[in-house]
């Protein structure tokens, strides 16, 4: 979900009290009934909550992949049944998507710590289905570990916050991304509006083509794919 600055340090502890501790939730996901944990709406503004709430655009990447067939995104030559979900946060998205079904193996990551905790504890009931990875955009040998799923699908819900952090995104989704694949990137609008251009420019340099796939109840969905340069995919510099 929300990203901040790698690194930065804050202690979560000092903003809660009993009443902003996780809780059982249940979400209707495309006529899914989905149960997580996760930090109550009110926790957005703290720097951990932020990241284990649930977000208006979880929601709606969860309801619009769901709403489509299992071609709609990515080359049609390509297996579906791989999902990597980037900075998944509570996990409401790609756990919609394991209860789904439809995957053979949905894999959420993030890299911070009390996430990771709160993921793995999300997954208990899916696990036949979904995992969790801990995973920094920069860090580019892991990213080429999972590369090695062929994901043909990759997620991320509000993503962006981070103006700084962008780069890194574009780049790690560029090295995961199987040619034919699709990246969906969900992101909460008009808020991050001018996120859509550093988007797009990053997108470019990767050899990425960004097409709006939705744009609904405040939240804009793009899709990042590889670009066809002559009958086949450009290959991008990584």
């Amino acid at each position: 979900m929300l990203r901040m600055n790698e690194g930065q340090l804050f202690a979560p502890e000092f903003f809660e009290s009993e009443d902003d501790k996780e809780e059982e939730r249940v979400f209707n996901i495309h006529g899914l009934q989905v149960r997580i944990f996760a930090c109550p709406d009110h926790m957005q503004m703290t720097a951990s909550g932020a990241y284990r709430r649930v977000w208006p655009s979880s929601v709606a990447l969860a309801e619009f992949v769901l709403s489509k067939d299992l071609n709609s995104f990515g080359d049609s030559s390509i297996a579906k049944d791989t999902v990597i979900e980037l900075g998944a946060g509570a996990g409401l998205c790609g756990i919609s998507l394991a209860a789904s079904s439809r995957y053979k193996e949905v894999i959420l990551t993030d890299i911070d710590r009390n996430v990771l905790r709160l993921l793995r504890r999300n997954v208990q009931s899916y696990k036949d289905t979904a995992s969790v990875e801990e995973l920094s955009w920069q860090d580019i040998n892991k990213s080429r570990l999972l590369a090695e799923k062929n994901a043909h699908l990759l997620l991320g819900a509000d993503v962006t916050y981070d103006q700084n952090a962008i780069p890194a995104l574009v780049k790690c989704a560029a090295t995961l991304l199987p040619r034919g694949g699709a990246f969906l990137l969900a992101l909460s609008f008009p808020r991050f509006a001018d996120r859509v251009a550093q988007v797009e420019e990053h997108a470019l340099l990767h050899g990425f083509v960004v097409h709006e796939m939705q744009h609904e109840k405040e939240v804009k969905i793009l899709q990042l794919s590889w670009q066809k340069v002559g009958g086949g995919e450009r290959e991008a510099p990584l």
